[in-house]
């Protein structure tokens, strides 16, 4: 518009919410798709719902409930397609550690 090229690095969905006292968040793909890799941890006492999805070792997309972490950073991770394979136990673990590559 302006007369420079700029290329479209594409648009990543992210949508967080509070509804009854919790906070939700979701980041990049939703539902995995065959030769994804899904890590998911649900325990309602206390951890509340963590979900991600990885493809290739690289994060592609994240469910939350309940849990303290920065959105910022899975959405970093999602768009510069970090390689987060040795790490991912730990986002799943302790997303807040911010701890990745």
């Amino acid at each position: 518009m302006a007369g420079k090229k700029a290329e479209y690095e594409g648009w990543l969905p992210m949508n967080t919410f509070s509804f009854f006292g919790h906070l939700a968040l979701s980041i990049g793909k939703a539902m995995p798709s065959q030769g994804d890799e899904v890590l998911m941890e649900n325990n309602n006492s206390n951890v509340g719902y963590r979900k991600i999805i990885c493809k290739d070792g690289k994060l592609i997309g994240a469910a939350f409930i309940d849990t303290d972490l920065n959105a910022g950073t899975l959405q970093y991770l999602i768009k510069k397609r970090v390689d987060i394979g040795k790490y991912r136990q730990n986002l799943i673990k302790a997303p807040e550690k911010q701890a990745y590559g």
